[in-house]
């Protein structure tokens, strides 16, 4: 498991709680960052550990291009942005430099990601990929999956979130899974907090850098507030938003609770 361990932001969604009682499958259904320095080795672990069938890649266009996913062979590879480019400026080559330097000298990390997790319940294109990622998820339902963006925390968060939701899970169980993602990057995080503390003597600047690249859980909430505001609640989401069935969700119970 070491060598997955090197994957940036990896885990099995196996064992979460959710409806009646059961649990999540193990093995099943994985999140991550992105794989462009995936190694031969660690390839080789997901096929053989978790025969790993299909990965979904969330990020936008330029951001695949520039980084594209190193391929593993017999494993099918899907391309479903949840956000544009102009949506995710952080992230994107050509902007992320002057919207790093934007956000940090403003401190706006909370409120920019706040509206960038809003935007991904509410959206066209993330509505129509999170219903992509379901159908896949419905129909080729053998081996594992394996979703991500470039973090592994914010697309794939709210990926997870709703596969998560249908399979019954609460929302402070989600929450929870979600902030799981600062464990693996405490120290990483540390570290940068201390750099920008040292070089730029701002303490200000130190703690908005840090929200940008660590799980907070305003985030999560800005994401469920709007659920709630247009949706009603989680299985209105599911529904009205993403456009599952009552059977689309009982099947995904079926295939992916123990």
């Amino acid at each position: 498991m070491r060598r997955l361990k090197k994957i940036k932001s990896f885990r099995d969604l196996g064992g979460i709680e959710c409806a009646n009682g059961k649990k999540v499958v193990f093995g099943r259904l994985l999140r991550s960052g992105h794989h462009g320095s995936l190694k031969a080795g660690q390839a080789l672990w997901l096929k053989l550990l978790y025969n790993v069938n299909e990965i979904i890649d969330l990020r936008a266009n330029e951001e695949v291009t520039d980084n594209p996913d190193k391929m593993i062979t017999g494993v099918k590879y899907i391309h479903i942005p949840l956000l544009t480019d102009e949506q995710n400026p952080v992230v994107n080559r050509r902007t992320r430099g002057h919207m790093l330097r934007k956000v940090i000298e403003e401190g706006g990390a909370i409120t920019h990601l706040c509206e960038v997790y809003r935007t991904l319940v509410s959206s066209e294109l993330s509505l129509h990929g999170l219903h992509e990622i379901f159908t896949i998820l419905l129909t080729d339902h053998e081996g594992a999956f394996l979703w991500h963006c470039t973090q592994g925390k914010d697309r794939t968060g709210i990926c997870t979130a709703a596969i998560l939701m249908s399979l019954g899970c609460d929302e402070k169980s989600i929450i929870e899974d979600y902030m799981r993602y600062n464990k693996l990057f405490r120290v990483k995080n540390f570290l940068i907090y201390l750099a920008i503390m040292i070089f730029k003597f701002s303490k200000k600047k130190a703690q908005t850098a840090v929200q940008l690249i660590t799980a907070q859980r305003e985030y999560i909430l800005a994401a469920y507030d709007e659920i709630k505001k247009l949706y009603g609640d989680e299985l209105g989401f599911l529904k009205k938003g993403i456009g599952l069935s009552d059977s689309d969700i009982v099947k995904m119970q079926e295939i992916y609770l123990e």
